[in-house]
């Protein structure tokens, strides 16, 4: 089952369950169908901005933005992918998409803001999952798939330390990114988070998870 349902950044999100897909959260959102009832209703929040750039360009050539800013969005296609994928083998789970879409104006009203949540990051990478991050977590708590690229190898520098170090290269990165798991990622992104009053869940940091992987 499939319902899909469009929000400004603006409207409060009021179901129970939030899952924001990124990474692997397609693979835990299976997994978590299988311990979920059947009428429980699973949210798949994505968020998309708005890219000047990408308009003023798609202004002058209509081949450049077939199905509109947001929808056209990298995430917001990968995220799509995902549902559709939920939906074909789970077809009795009634999967949300929540596309949540952010114009450039609102982005820059609370730029200052996120910057300040995210100290003492300043680039522009954590700028980038912060804001998604800041106009996601406006619901109820969110399961989060923060870890699963540092476990699984999902990140360009891991085939890069594989293919100049080989297996035992590739395991030194992956420690190295789980290592600073907390400092790196975990405190930016409580700090967004926390800033409307929720929680997040981070199934792929679970100790007992962590501790079969690894």
């Amino acid at each position: 089952m499939s319902q899909n349902h469009r929000q400004s950044s603006q409207d409060a999100l009021r179901e129970s369950l939030f899952y924001f897909p990124a990474d692997l959260i397609v693979l835990y959102s299976r997994l978590a169908h299988d311990i979920l009832p059947i009428s429980e209703v699973v949210d798949l929040l994505n968020v998309a901005f708005e890219n000047l750039r990408v308009a003023a360009a798609s202004a002058n050539d209509k081949t450049k933005l077939i199905n509109g800013v947001f929808e056209d969005c990298p995430d917001r296609i990968t995220g799509r992918a995902g549902h559709a994928e939920l939906q074909r083998v789970c077809p009795k789970r009634l999967w949300r998409f929540a596309a949540i879409d952010v114009p450039y104006t609102e982005t820059l009203t609370h730029r200052n803001n996120i910057k300040h949540l995210m100290r003492p990051h300043n680039i522009e990478v954590d700028l980038s999952i912060a804001c998604a991050l800041y106009f996601a977590s406006r619901g109820k708590e969110c399961f989060y798939g923060l870890g699963a690229d540092e476990l699984f190898a999902g990140y360009t520098r891991h085939a890069v330390a594989f293919a100049r170090h080989g297996f035992s290269g590739l395991i030194h990165e992956i420690d190295l990114d789980v290592s600073r798991l907390g400092t790196r990622n975990l405190g930016r992104d409580d700090r967004v988070i926390s800033h409307w009053g929720r929680e997040a869940r981070y199934p792929y940091l679970d100790e007992e998870f962590l501790a079969w992987v690894t």
